[in-house]
Formats: C-alpha cells, sequence, structure tokens
C-alpha cells in the first residue's frame, strides 16, 4: 500500500488541527416574557467536539468523494483510498480545491480493497499512526457494477471483478476496520467505533435483471451487515447505508434511454446525497460512542414515502438530469461543486450576520435585567452562538 500524500507518516496521521466549522442557528423567537425568562436561565454550551476521524474505502470518486467533501466541508479529517496512484492523487486534489481543507486534513492510500494483503497493510499502518487521530468511522464505498449487460453475456473476469470488489472487498473492509477499533478500544483512545456498508439494488431480495452479480453482492452485504449486528461486537457498531439511485458513472453504465428517464425521477447527485447522509452518519456515531450499547439505524434515502412523492412531482422532474434523447442536462461537477460552495458561503455569512443583531437586540433586552445582569447574559449569548465577544 503506497500513500498518495508528501509524507507518508503524517498523511496517515491525520493531526487534530483544532479547525472546526461553526454554525449560527437562530436564537428561539417566542415573546418577550419567554425570551426574558430563557435568557436568565441559559446555560453554557456544551465545548464543540473534536473533528472525527473518517476513512472511506472507495472515496476517490462517485458517491465516496461526495462524502468526503462532505465530511471535510464538516471539519472532519479524511483518509481515502483507491487502486490506482493517478486516480488517489487527482482525488486528493480535486477535494483541496474544492473544499480548502488544510493538508493535514486529508490523505489518501493506494489500497486494492479486494486484495487480503494490501487491507492487512492498510489496518496495520493505520494502527501504528492511530494515536494523534484514532479512526472512528470506516465506510465501504468500493464497487463495480459490470454495467447494464445480460449474465449470460458478460465476460467471467468480469463477473469476478463485481464480486470481489463489491462483495469481498466489503469483507475485508470490514475486518479490516473491525480489527483497528478492537486494537484501538484496547488502547484506550476510543469507546466505540462505526463501520458502514453501502447496499444497493438487490439488498431488499428483489430481482436485478441485467445487474444480477451486481445485486447479489449487495444481497449478501446486507446478510453481512445482519450477522456482524448479531455478533456484537464491543468496539464497533454496523450500519447500512442505502442511499438509492446516484448519478455516478456506476449508475449510468451503459444505462438505456429508459434507464435515464427513470432516473429523472427517483436519482439524485452525489453531493446531495452526501449533504444528507453525513449528518446522520455523525449522529449516529454520536450515540454510539457515549452509549456502549447504541446501534445505528439502517439509512435509507429512498424509502417508499420519498418514491411516492417523487412520484408525484413526476411531472416536474421528468427532464432533470437527461433530455428526451438521453442527454445529460446537468452541469459538470466541477461547476456544480462551485455553484453549491458559492450557496454555503452565502449562507454562512447570512447566518452570522443574522446571529451578530440577534446579539445586539438582546443585549439591549438584557440591560432590562440590570447593569450586574447584562454582562453574564451577554457572556452566556456568545458561549452559545460561537462569537467572540467585541466590545
Amino acid at each position: 500500500m503506497a500513500l498518495s500524500s508528501p509524507s507518508a507518516a503524517g498523511a496517515m496521521q491525520m493531526r487534530h488541527l483544532g479547525s472546526t466549522v461553526h454554525s449560527y442557528p437562530p436564537l428561539p423567537s417566542n415573546r418577550s416574557r419567554k425570551l426574558t425568562k430563557c435568557l436568565c436561565t441559559a446555560k453554557p454550551s456544551k465545548p464543540a467536539r473534536a473533528p472525527l476521524s473518517v476513512v472511506i474505502v472507495g472515496g476517490t470518486r462517485g458517491l465516496g468523494r461526495a462524502l468526503a467533501r462532505e465530511f471535510l466541508l464538516t471539519g472532519d479529517r479524511v483518509l481515502i483510498t483507491g487502486r490506482q496512484m493517478s486516480g488517489v492523487a487527482q482525488a486528493l486534489v480535486t477535494l483541496r480545491r474544492q473544499t480548502g481543507c488544510q493538508p493535514q486534513m486529508l490523505a489518501g492510500a493506494v489500497a486494492d480493497c479486494s486484495s487480503p494483503r494490501a487491507m492487512a497493510s492498510m489496518s496495520d499502518v493505520l494502527l501504528a499512526s492511530s494515536q494523534p487521530g484514532p479512526v472512528e468511522i470506516v465506510i465501504a464505498c468500493a464497487g463495480v457494477s459490470g454495467g447494464f449487460t445480460a449474465f449470460e453475456e458478460t465476460d467471467a473476469c468480469v463477473l469476478q471483478e463485481i464480486v470481489s470488489t463489491t462483495l469481498g472487498g466489503a469483507v475485508l473492509t470490514a475486518h479490516a476496520a473491525l480489527r483497528v477499533f478492537a486494537e484501538q478500544r484496547r488502547r484506550g483512545s476510543i469507546s466505540r467505533g462505526t463501520l458502514w456498508l453501502l447496499d444497493g439494488a438487490g439488498a431488499d431480495g428483489q430481482s436485478t435483471p441485467m445487474y444480477s452479480a451486481y445485486g447479489a453482492a449487495k444481497a449478501a452485504l446486507r446478510q453481512l451487515a445482519m450477522s456482524l449486528r448479531a455478533e456484537s461486537p464491543a468496539s464497533a457498531a454496523v450500519g447500512i447505508i442505502n442511499p438509492g439511485l446516484v448519478v455516478t458513472d456506476l449508475l449510468l453504465e451503459n444505462a438505456t434511454q429508459r434507464n435515464k428517464a427513470a432516473f429523472n425521477v427517483m436519482a439524485e447527485l452525489p453531493e446531495t446525497a452526501a449533504a444528507r447522509l453525513v449528518p446522520r452518519i455523525r449522529a449516529a456515531h454520536g450515540r454510539v460512542a457515549t452509549h456502549k450499547k447504541a446501534d445505528v439505524p439502517n439509512l435509507h434515502l429512498l424509502p417508499p414515502s420519498t418514491v411516492a412523492l417523487k412520484m408525484v412531482a413526476y411531472p416536474w422532474t421528468r427532464r432533470r438530469f437527461f433530455d428526451a434523447r438521453g442527454q445529460p442536462t446537468f452541469a459538470p461537477e466541477e461547476a456544480r461543486i462551485e455553484s453549491l460552495m458559492s450557496k454555503r458561503l452565502g449562507v454562512d455569512r447570512q447566518k452570522a450576520s443574522t446571529c451578530k443583531r440577534q446579539l445586539s437586540t438582546m443585549a439591549r433586552l438584557a440591560s432590562v435585567c440590570g447593569a450586574a445582569a447584562a454582562a453574564g447574559v451577554i457572556s452566556v449569548l456568545a458561549q452559545l452562538q460561537g462569537l467572540p465577544m467585541t466590545g
């Protein structure tokens, strides 16, 4: 296994820089009587949690890279893995450009998830360099679909690659992750870690024509997750992520015009799915880390209720990603992410401006309580909002 960062040891350590991304939720807008009571009884919030250390196996493209981007924007440390040095290096450059993260917050490793030797080597390196920042979350994203092809027409080597990567890669990733979590727990580095397996078409037991091998592998992944949960490892919780249909190269490979018409209604872009998944993954890990017997839920982005809503919205979404000829109508990833980052920056600035105005107004309200209480109220508000005190 080779590291694609300037320093192998420094990359794998993913040192904690103390940098977190603060959000500024609006304060309660109740009547003045209730607001005064709230201000007088408020307690300082707990210190912000340190950034999480996340390993994404298969994080160089598609949903894996989108998840890595979202974790970085949240302030977490991320290690992505891929099979090819060129792919890992390109992903690192892209993610650093898109997120503006510090070099120490993102690292990459070249490792074939279908190789027992490579995954064992990766776990050894993670354990050797985990003291500054132990691994807390591992997500198995690697997968190969083989394209939309009839089973008998698919090359045998392709079938082997589908099973060895989609199923074998997840099995070896789970083995390496649980080994790392167990050793870190023995050392006292973490209480429990969280392992996430990515399921998909076929995991629900339904047929997957033209994706037979892929569907069989995903069905087996659901069984693997259930079995690992039954074993109840003390050092980890095992969760399943079902992202639904995500517009990636894996989904679009050999897709027909009819497939793309369905994607218009049911699918989502990788960055949209990642933005919905990452907060849930972090929240689930928070429960696991603080409660010894807590389990993690299965995360489904396309439950039956969502499917029904998407069907209702069909007249407005039937040309969302592809036109009538099957040609893409969505912008390239780089342009989409640039637009997304501009919108997020504008929202963050607006929230900060609104929050400061609220602090100023509430400071004037607090003065009614008397000069002695005003300073304490303002200090509590500043701590609640995570803002520096200004004169």
